[in-house]
C-alpha cells in the first residue's frame, strides 16, 4: 500500500514539476534517468584532442596557444569544452551534491581512457585530492568519486598517495596568471606509497590552465614516476 502511494506521488511530483536537465537545463521525461538523452549522449560521443607539443586538451583542427608555461605532465584528455552540457552537469555534482551525476561522467572518462593508446597504460589512477577542511565543507570528493568509477570500469587501481597540505584560495577566484603560483607545493605525497617507474593518471573535474594538475604532477615525478597524464570531465 505504501509502495503504491509513493509510485502514485513520484507520478503527480513528474506532472507538475518535470525534471529539468542539468546539461540544457530542458525539461524531459525520463523519470529515472538524470540527463535528457540528448546531454547522455553528447558526454560519449564528444572529445577533445591533445596539442601536440604541450599536451593540453584543445578542439580538433585547432591549435593550442597556451603552449606556457611548460606543464609536467605529458598529456591531458578531456571530454569536452566548459559549456553545455558539461558545466551545468559539474556544477550539479560538485556543488549541489548530485553525486550519482558522477557515475555518469565516470563513465563517459572510462570510455575515453580506454580508447586512449597512451592513458591506458597507465598502472594507477590518482584523484586531486582536496583539503580536509573543503572537503569536510563539501562533504565529499569529487574527483575521487569520478576516479572509483574509473577504476571500477577500467580495472586499474587506484593509489590515494597525494594529500593536499595547503587550504589554498579556490582556482576559480584566480586569474589564470596567478594560478601557478597559488598551488604551487600544495601537495605531497603519503608515506608508504612506491611509485618509481610508474605511469600515473590523474583525474579532476575541470582543468583550465592545467596548473592544479601540474602542480600534483610535480610531485608525483619528483617520487620517482615514469610519466603522469591528466584525465578530466571538460577543459575550461
Amino acid at each position: 500500500m505504501l509502495k503504491n502511494f509513493r509510485s502514485l506521488f513520484s507520478h503527480l511530483l513528474s506532472f507538475f514539476y518535470p525534471p529539468i536537465c542539468p546539461g540544457c537545463g530542458k525539461e524531459f521525461e525520463e523519470e529515472e534517468n538524470l540527463l535528457c538523452l540528448t546531454c547522455y549522449q553528447r558526454l560519449f560521443t564528444s572529445s577533445l584532442a591533445v596539442c601536440p607539443r604541450c599536451g593540453r586538451p584543445v578542439p580538433y583542427f585547432k591549435r593550442c596557444g597556451e603552449c606556457r608555461p611548460k606543464l609536467n605532465l605529458r598529456r591531458i584528455r578531456a571530454l569536452g569544452l566548459y559549456q553545455e552540457p558539461f558545466k551545468g552537469i559539474l556544477e550539479e555534482f560538485k556543488y549541489y551534491g548530485k553525486v550519482r551525476l558522477g557515475r555518469i561522467l565516470g563513465d563517459a572518462l572510462s570510455l575515453l581512457l580506454s580508447y586512449d593508446p597512451v592513458l591506458k597504460r597507465s598502472d594507477f589512477l590518482v584523484p586531486i585530492p582536496l583539503h580536509p577542511a573543503r572537503r569536510r565543507e563539501r562533504g565529499y570528493n569529487q574527483s575521487e568519486i569520478l576516479a572509483r568509477r574509473v577504476a571500477e570500469r577500467t580495472k586499474i587501481p587506484i593509489a590515494f598517495c597525494l594529500q593536499r597540505q595547503k587550504n589554498t584560495k579556490s582556482q576559480v577566484d584566480i586569474s589564470p596568471e596567478k594560478r601557478f603560483e597559488n598551488i604551487e607545493d600544495a601537495f605531497t605525497l603519503r608515506a608508504g606509497y612506491e611509485i618509481k617507474g610508474k605511469e600515473i593518471t590523474l583525474i579532476d573535474d575541470v582543468t583550465t590552465t592545467g596548473a592544479t594538475l601540474s602542480a600534483a604532477a610535480k610531485v608525483l615525478r619528483e617520487n620517482g614516476a615514469k610519466e603522469v597524464y591528466g584525465l578530466v570531465v571538460a577543459k575550461g
